[in-house]
């Protein structure tokens, strides 16, 4: 009976611990989505006025109100797909910067790279910041002759 008790007790206790961590996980996805919401609805309204557009502009290009796009920058509403993929065209941004998923504003496209040129950033990638202004400085001076 007393192993019996423990086990239950091991099993409530492994369950109590379960639970927490399960909210703990929760409660940092909750966080990283109002974080990223955030950025998200701060980048619209900086990328518009950067392009210096006015809601009511970017709401003709979107195919929406003024109030939607006004909603969109004060966090009320999120872009449909549809809208992100517009507002990434419009402004020349990834949906990721968009998003707050990444600082990059635009993706990197490997298609017209050859497979030395890709291995020559990858290795620049892995410089300290340093050895990176070295090698930009040798490749001016290069450039320059």
């Amino acid at each position: 009976r007393w192993e019996n008790l423990q086990q239950r007790l091991n099993i409530v206790q492994h369950s109590k611990f379960a639970s927490s961590m399960k909210l703990q996980k929760q409660r940092r996805l909750r966080w990283k989505n109002i974080l990223m919401c955030k950025i998200m609805h701060n980048r619209i309204g900086q990328l518009r006025e950067e392009h210096h557009m006015t809601q009511v502009r970017l709401s003709i290009e979107l195919g929406v109100s003024q109030e939607t796009v006004s909603a969109y920058e004060n966090g009320k509403h999120f872009p449909s797909v549809a809208n992100l993929l517009k507002m990434s065209q419009i402004f020349d941004v990834s949906c990721d910067y968009l998003l707050g998923l990444s600082e990059q504003r635009k993706n990197f496209i490997t298609s017209d790279l050859t497979d030395e040129e890709i291995k020559l950033l990858c290795s620049f990638r892995m410089l300290s910041t340093h050895q990176k202004e070295l090698v930009l400085s040798y490749i001016r001076g290069l450039s320059e002759q």
